[in-house]
């Protein structure tokens, strides 16, 4: 760093509050040459998604998930347990199934345990497709998730009715 005097000057030792200066590598810094990597920085700008990647995913998906090309339908079957355990894989497939648009038709016959994390999502799915105009139907729901959401008041929100 140069002074007003033109010499070069040092930084003050940092106070006694603070025992390092997080400023002090910055004249370093300025001299260091960021590298640059032509071939990445180009490809950024391509598509890299082919048609071969996206039937190898789909091929990949559980059957459950997989969308039938006549009705624009996907089905989803919701297992026997909808847990705090459990929501964080269920949110990111429910996310990319609202994401991709059509209806969705859920399978809750096989839930026997469920928790007040589980309602949660399912009342936040189902506003969320609403918002963006998928249709949620439910093909099967056991009497737990009938009970639970009874329970904390989401009949309506879920789309469960009282005789399920």
């Amino acid at each position: 760093m140069t002074g007003t005097d033109g010499q070069s000057r040092k930084r003050q030792k940092p106070s006694a509050v603070m025992k390092h200066d997080p400023l002090a590598e910055i004249d370093d810094l300025s001299e260091t040459p960021v590298p640059v990597d032509a071939d990445r920085d180009a490809g950024a700008m391509e598509n890299p998604v082919t048609t071969e990647a996206v039937l190898d995913a789909v091929s990949a998906m559980p059957s459950s998930m997989k969308e039938n090309a006549m009705t624009d339908q996907t089905e989803l079957d919701l297992g026997s347990s909808l847990t705090i355990l459990d929501v964080g894989d269920w949110y990111q497939k429910m996310a990319g199934l609202c994401d991709a648009g059509g209806s969705i038709s859920l399978k809750g016959g096989d839930i026997d345990q469920i928790d007040g994390a589980g309602v949660q999502l399912l009342a936040a799915f189902i506003k969320e497709a609403a918002h963006l105009q998928v249709a949620i139907t439910w093909t099967s729901v056991s009497k737990v998730l009938a009970e639970a959401v009874r329970i904390v008041g989401l009949r309506d929100a879920v789309h469960i009715s009282a005789d399920s």
